[in-house]
């Protein structure tokens, strides 16, 4: 597409450099409405349809579904849209699907990258034209990671998404990056990943912003994992952590440390190894906030059952955990569901 100028590019610059910010969007919004046309008046209907929906502050376990008005507003100009934004060799912007997947608040958020020097070459450019702050990186070297730490580019980044099978080298190296001030959420997975790749990330002090971490299939890492979260500078505010697949021990008392946080909401630790100490140590925390668990397929017995029926946990307000998958004997499946009943599920 060519290159905007004037007060649309004006206004776009505004939007990428504040992407947390609604009002230069409803500028945008208003600016398109002056511009006219079918496809103009639609995009800046959808931009504040967006930023209505997403003021309502309903959770998702993923992305919001669309809203039958932003679906009619959406489908027939899709297209249009997408023909808007910038193309780069070896960058893949979010906004193609018929279904407005890729969209946030009016505005395409999320970048496949193939490689980080594609990234870092396209930036400047990038980010005067389109708020992403969601990227994927297809492969990251030690020596690619090295120079993406170093980019103040890796400073837009809110969200680092599978990040799969990196080598610990190359993640130590973003982990110890100063750019890192705005992550609010990152996703590993692989068992190739260690707490020597992830533990850099999550000890270095301009990471104070992140609200979500998820490991999967990271068995390497282990339960140490548990004790760098609680050590974090993003302790505080974390508020989502999936921790499946990566505990293969207990991690004893900092586990229900970890319940405790201030703003923690969701915690997901299926497919570990907690077994019934573990479990035990679970039922006697006393969350700070509703919580949503998953504890399923951790190989639990009817102690840890007896435990979580003795336990605070479970009947503290909002709390809700699913124990699916685990040991329990039909007798002990009967006890939870009568004392729980559907915040349990077995």
């Amino acid at each position: 597409m060519p290159k905007p100028t004037g007060d649309g590019a004006a206004l776009l610059r505004a939007i990428c450099d504040a992407p947390e910010e609604d009002t230069p969007r409803l500028a945008y919004a208003d600016w398109l409405d002056e511009q006219g046309g079918e496809a103009n008046v639609a995009r800046a209907e959808f931009i504040r349809t967006q930023i209505a929906e997403e003021a309502k502050g309903v959770e998702h376990l993923n992305y919001r579904p669309l809203t039958p008005r932003e679906i009619a507003l959406y489908r027939p100009h899709y297209l249009a849209w997408k023909a808007e934004l910038p193309e780069y060799p070896g960058l893949i912007l979010s906004g193609e699907s018929p279904y407005g997947f890729g969209y946030e608040r009016g505005f395409v958020y999320q970048l496949h990258a193939k490689s980080v020097r594609a990234y870092l070459k396209a930036a400047p450019d990038l980010f005067a034209r389109v708020p992403v702050t969601e990227v994927r990186f297809q492969t990251i070297t030690p020596k690619t990671g090295a120079e993406l730490a170093k980019s103040p580019a890796l400073g837009r980044v809110r969200t680092l998404d599978q990040l799969v099978g990196l080598p610990d080298e190359a993640l130590r190296e973003i982990g110890g990056s100063p750019h890192l001030r705005n992550l609010n959420r990152l996703i590993v997975s692989g068992r190739e990943i260690t707490m020597a790749g992830v533990g850099p990330l999550l000890a270095n002090p301009a990471v104070t912003r992140l609200k979500e971490f998820r490991s999967s299939d990271c068995w390497a890492v282990g339960p140490g994992v548990v004790a760098a979260l609680l050590a974090s500078a993003s302790a505080p505010v974390l508020e989502v952590l999936g921790l499946d697949n990566t505990l293969k021990a207990d991690p004893g008392p900092p586990l229900a440390t970890l319940l405790g946080l201030p703003k923690l909401r969701r915690l997901y630790l299926g497919s570990n190894r907690l077994g019934d100490e573990g479990i035990a140590s679970i039922a006697s925390a006393t969350p700070a906030n509703a919580l949503s668990l998953n504890l399923g397929f951790n190989g639990v017995t009817d102690r840890g059952g007896e435990a979580l029926l003795a336990g605070p946990l479970l009947r503290l307000p909002g709390v809700r955990a699913g124990l699916h998958g685990n040991q329990f004997s039909d007798a002990m499946k009967a006890q939870l569901k009568a004392a729980f009943g559907d915040r349990v599920g077995v």
